[in-house]
């Protein structure tokens, strides 16, 4: 059996709506499609769906289904958008949703984005840009990816407020803690938890704010076959070029 890892050759008109189950490799809809008896021996409708497009085969290599999420090839990956705001974004209520419109509203649309690939803040460290010493905020922006379907809880160790939205779900974490402590979904009891899907990139954008004193940050995740909460590594972060556009905002 033959396998086309380099998907750049095919036409995006030419990428199935559904890819299974299908006929041959991709069927008559696949370009490279040549129907031989060979080949429908070895490429089977039950044989495509086990061993090109199951989650079974993209938790081996994520990368390996093109078409488990379109835009897949445009992402770069080990890096997030990175902002920082000259003061604190204060949130008026204990939600993401709260410090998004504080962030927008004290400039934070307009300020220069860089693509970064460490998404922690040691303590008491300067910011990454200015070096700045205190009283700032930080926006974290792209997309993540794991590596195992399942459902993954989100966590951060912080200084001061911290909020996440991760695919359609977000939370808030409302004071300080050394500790890895999970975000708080709105109704401030439900842990931010999503399920997600191998090889599947979803939305990620974080915030946080210094408002004196001691300032750190740092970001993790439990989930299949992370049974306890660890710093989500580089690896599984990725973002779009167009995201570093001024005028570009989920």
């Amino acid at each position: 059996m033959f396998v086309v890892t380099d998907t750049s050759i095919r036409p995006e008109g030419d990428r199935p709506v559904k890819v299974w189950p299908v006929s041959g490799f991709l069927g008559s809809r696949d370009p490279l499609w040549k129907p031989t008896q060979t080949q429908e021996q070895l490429c089977t409708a039950e044989q495509s769906r086990r061993r090109l497009w199951s989650s079974d085969d993209a938790e081996r290599t994520p990368s390996y289904d093109p078409w488990m999420q379109k835009g897949t090839s445009s992402l770069i990956e080990g890096y997030l958008v990175y902002q920082e705001l000259g003061t604190p974004i204060s949130f008026s209520q204990y939600t993401y949703e709260a410090g998004l419109t504080s962030w927008k509203n004290n400039g934070g649309l307009s300020v220069q984005k860089y693509a970064l690939s460490s998404f922690y803040l040691g303590k008491n460290a300067p910011s990454k840009i200015h070096g700045w010493g205190g009283g700032y905020s930080v926006r974290l922006m792209g997309y993540i990816r794991p590596k195992r379907s399942g459902d993954y809880t989100f966590y951060a160790a912080n200084d001061d407020h911290v909020a996440l939205r991760v695919d359609t779900v977000n939370g808030f974490i409302p004071s300080w803690s050394y500790d890895y402590r999970s975000f708080t979904q709105p109704d401030g009891s439900t842990p931010l938890t999503v399920n997600m899907r191998a090889g599947r990139w979803y939305e990620f954008d974080f915030l946080w704010e210094d408002g004196g004193g001691d300032r750190y940050y740092d970001i993790a995740w439990a989930g299949p076959g992370i049974s306890t909460p660890v710093r989500i590594d580089p690896a599984f972060f990725g973002y779009k070029n167009a995201q570093l556009a001024q005028d570009f905002t989920y």
